[in-house]
């Protein structure tokens, strides 16, 4: 293929560099492949352990250096790595949670999803108004490496 790529999916294995391996061996030479991960170093991730603590414990903690050295062992060239997108509440499945403040068929549950939903409008609205892209390992809900075969 010219192009591969991995959306969420090498984070889950004991040797995410492997994986990485595996997907090269589908790429043409010249092809490039794609790799996005949960930034599990920033912000989403301590409110993934908070109230997902069983999604936060099946993923790796990856960060942009691993990922690029990933891609780098397997002899490809990183053309971008670092962290995409900005904060958002939406990345994590939170109508998942087993959390107290969201067990099903509560009050509660909703006031707190619809006080998500609203902040994360808010918060999306203010992001878009700055006058630069913020994406930072704090803030940016993953990790992305482009790299060339």
């Amino acid at each position: 293929f010219d192009v591969v790529f991995s959306y969420g999916v090498i984070e889950h294995f004991t040797n995410p560099a492997e994986i990485v391996g595996i997907f090269d061996k589908f790429l043409n030479e010249g092809g490039l492949m794609i790799t996005l991960v949960p930034n599990f170093t920033g912000l989403n991730a301590k409110m993934t352990k908070l109230f997902m603590p069983e999604v936060y414990n099946i993923h790796r903690q990856i960060t942009k250096e691993q990922l690029a050295s990933y891609h780098v062992s397997n002899n490809l060239t990183v053309l971008k790595n670092g962290y995409a997108g900005i904060f958002s509440f939406g990345v994590m499945p939170l109508i998942k949670s087993d959390h107290w403040l969201l067990r099903k068929n509560t009050f509660r549950r909703k006031i707190f999803l619809g006080a998500f939903n609203l902040a994360d409008k808010v918060f999306s609205n203010l992001f878009k108004l700055l006058p630069f892209d913020m994406p930072s390992r704090f803030f940016s809900p993953y990790v992305i490496c482009i790299a060339k075969k």
